[in-house]
């Protein structure tokens, strides 16, 4: 076992301590898989708001076979209690990404950043800071269908509504929060506002994807943050249907997605090999 290796499998216990002691909900903790071979390119997923790693297990599962290495993790106050999520925001998620993206680059050769809805948010500013290898952007945040969310940014709001029911599906019960706190909804928006400021300094090779019947976002926000966006090798991929949590297509779709991913991945993995 070389030093990189023992010391990446050393933190990532650490971690999986930490969640253990926080009750984090089976099968929604952080997860960590390592190729035989040494220095495989690395592949770190971020979920999406009040979600889980579950919701990212197929894309994981489909990327370590393809032979990367794979770090999925959980955000902070996410798959635990309501009273967490509450706590956490903006500043705690982006600390739960990086603190993945050290653990991961330590035993890989070039690190790529794939995001779903709010982890996509993250992907971009974390992505504009520590220049991986691509960036896949699923279903970015950026402008909401659902245009009152923004008065979660007012105090008084916040305290006379501080919850706001969501209808779960029946696959999803004990993955996601079937109750979202207006105060980590507020938090989403700085992240939002926050990822506005940071794309001009995204220079990483970009895969955004949308689905046009997106119930959340606005279809034309990869429109906005192509054009926003300071990477020179960057593409746009449309999809008629699939949503807003697209790493949960069904067959065949989400395999033809998945090997699209892939396939981004191997073509900006050729085109420059320096490490990192």
């Amino acid at each position: 076992m070389t030093d990189n290796l023992k010391s990446a499998l050393e933190k990532f216990q650490q971690v999986q301590e930490r969640e253990k002691a926080l009750g984090v909900w089976e099968s929604c903790g952080s997860s960590f898989k390592i190729q035989k071979k040494q220095n495989a390119v690395g592949v770190l997923l971020i979920h999406g708001f009040g979600s889980s790693p579950y919701e990212m297990k197929g894309l994981g599962d489909h990327l370590f076979q393809a032979g990367n290495n794979v770090y999925s993790v959980r955000l902070s106050g996410h798959a635990t209690n309501l009273e967490d999520f509450a706590k956490s925001g903006s500043e705690s998620w982006l600390i739960s990404a990086e603190e993945a993206y050290e653990i991961i680059i330590g035993v890989s050769s070039r690190i790529f950043i794939i995001g779903q809805s709010l982890g996509a948010g993250i992907s971009l500013i974390l992505g504009s800071k520590v220049k991986p290898g691509g960036i896949v952007s699923l279903a970015c945040i950026l402008n909401f269908m659902d245009r009152k969310i923004k008065f979660t940014s007012i105090a008084v709001i916040r305290k006379l509504f501080p919850y706001v029911t969501i209808k779960v599906d029946d696959d999803d019960k004990g993955y996601v929060y079937d109750r979202r706190p207006t105060t980590a909804i507020s938090e989403l928006l700085k992240v939002r506002d926050s990822l506005i400021k940071n794309l001009p300094d995204l220079r990483s090779p970009l895969l955004l994807i949308q689905a046009e019947d997106d119930p959340v976002i606005h279809p034309k926000s990869a429109e906005i943050i192509f054009s926003q966006t300071g990477s020179k090798v960057k593409e746009i991929l449309k999809l008629k249907e699939g949503g807003h949590r697209l790493t949960l297509l069904q067959k065949p779709n989400r395999d033809t997605l998945f090997n699209k991913i892939v396939s981004f991945l191997e073509e900006q993995s050729d085109r420059n090999q320096d490490p990192h």
